[in-house]
């Protein structure tokens, strides 16, 4: 190696100090950046030259640029993120659902449940009283209206989680789609000496997004593309996205691939929105239901045991075809007409015993199976709903730890560190230094040379 070979190596030092530069440079200006991980410069010894003396150095080559990011923390998050996106989604409708059964402000169902049993036994007290008979109307009615307001609002906020899941459906479409399109672009660059490392930081973005909407597993394949799969069907495989679709041709909704594969475990913020509509509100629909159909049953059967003032019995206190919670009604001809609410087991008009039989029907367990009261029942259901409340925000709090310490593993890894930057920065400073004092010191050198030759 001659003269002239010492200034092709301080070039080389210079060119392999202002990348280290750059590389800092760009970690500095994207510290607060969410997604990018940090890079680091990978420089190696340039090809030796063989001589008669053996090899000499031939200067520095950067060898790549490396993304510092640690897969395994990344496929643990993308698992966490599901459980975390799935207590998520529950909290916000059991908190609505929590709300609609809400009885401590003093006008619930359960109060006018209690007022209805009340006004029964303030009609045993006067039971030819044309008022206490219209209070028991009024009552009755404000009860049937608590059965509508429930089954509303049941039916209300299932519809908007349906709209809520596709909306999810949609977005997971969207992701999937973009997660394929930036493998494509990953593909066309493979062989480059450098990886496209931009590209797969908001891939990997999109990808903790994702994560939070479904449960999904990621592998890294050839070219620098990663596939996604949701169960044991492919999400993203490669290039391609496979599509979601919202399947309501069946009782439940159901999510499942365009292309007809059934999803085994879906997971993350869909799957909890699902279980919330399909289970938890499908469940309470019942119930209430259940409860509308026996209380119309239990208080008709003892209602048509009794005589009304007009002397007449067999009548229905509420209209029997209405037997769920949204449909149940009065008999519209007591309501016309309170004479014939049935309170007398003779046709005496001071007799009383169908009041006082109907009032005790508080207290007689005609609900699971003759285990509970109507009260007891209703108690029961609220105390479900709070249950399962508590026991998701116990969950969210776990896996919110959980979450939170992987990815604060992940940022030890892949986050920028200012000083330890400004530390490379000096280095890298220095290194280019001393390479432009090789190269003056060569340049002076060659001078000398020329002068001593003129």
């Amino acid at each position: 190696m001659g003269i002239f070979g010492v200034l092709s190596l301080g070039k080389q030092g210079i060119f392999a100090s202002q990348f280290g530069l750059n590389t800092t440079s760009n970690n500095i200006t994207n510290a607060n950046t969410p997604g990018y991980a940090r890079e680091r410069a990978s420089f190696v010894p340039s090809y030796p030259q063989y001589t008669a003396f053996g090899p000499l150095g031939n200067g520095v080559d950067v060898a790549t640029v490396q993304r510092l990011r640690d897969r395994a923390l990344d496929f643990q998050y993308w698992n966490q993120h599901s459980f975390l996106g799935n207590a998520e989604s529950k909290e916000k409708y059991l908190d609505q659902i929590q709300y609609i059964f809400n009885d401590l402000n003093g006008n619930g169902f359960s109060n006018a449940l209690d007022d209805f049993w009340n006004s029964w036994m303030d009609l045993s007290n006067h039971p030819a009283d044309m008022a206490s008979r219209s209070l028991v109307i009024e009552k009755s009615k404000a009860l049937v209206s608590k059965f509508h307001e429930k089954a509303s609002r049941l039916q209300s906020l299932s519809a908007s989680m349906v709209n809520d899941i596709q909306l999810t459906v949609n977005r997971i479409n969207t992701l999937s789609k973009q997660i394929a399109d930036i493998n494509n672009k990953i593909v066309q660059t493979a062989g480059a000496k450098f990886d496209n490392i931009t590209l797969m930081d908001k891939r990997d973005q999109l990808i903790d997004e994702l994560s939070s909407l479904i449960n999904v597993s990621a592998t890294d394949g050839k070219n620098g593309v990663t596939n996604v799969n949701v169960g044991s069907v492919s999400l993203v495989d490669g290039v391609t996205a496979n599509l979601l679709e919202l399947d309501q041709s069946k009782a439940q909704a159901a999510l499942k691939f365009k292309n007809g594969s059934d999803i085994e475990d879906v997971g993350g913020k869909i799957g909890g929105l699902l279980e919330i509509n399909n289970h938890v509100i499908s469940k309470l629909k019942t119930q209430l239901n259940d409860f509308a159909k026996n209380f119309v049953s239990s208080v008709n059967t003892l209602h048509k045991k009794y005589y009304g003032l007009d002397g007449y019995n067999g009548r229905n206190f509420f209209d029997p075809a209405g037997i769920s919670a949204d449909t149940i009604a009065l008999n519209k001809e007591l309501i016309k007409d309170p004479k014939q609410i049935a309170v007398s087991s003779d046709g005496s008009i001071g007799d009383n015993s169908g009041a006082l039989a109907l009032a005790h029907l508080k207290d007689q367990a005609v609900m699971n199976s003759g285990e509970s009261t109507f009260s007891e029942f209703y108690g029961q259901l609220i105390s479900e709903v709070g249950e399962m409340a508590d026991q998701n925000a116990l969950s969210i709090s776990e896996n919110r730890a959980i979450v939170q310490s992987l990815d604060n593993q992940r940022q030890s890894v892949m986050g920028v560190s200012i000083e330890e930057e400004m530390v490379n920065m000096i280095k890298y400073q220095h290194s280019l230094q001393a390479a432009s004092k090789v190269i003056s010191t060569t340049d002076e050198m060659i001078q000398s040379i020329l002068n001593m030759v003129r």
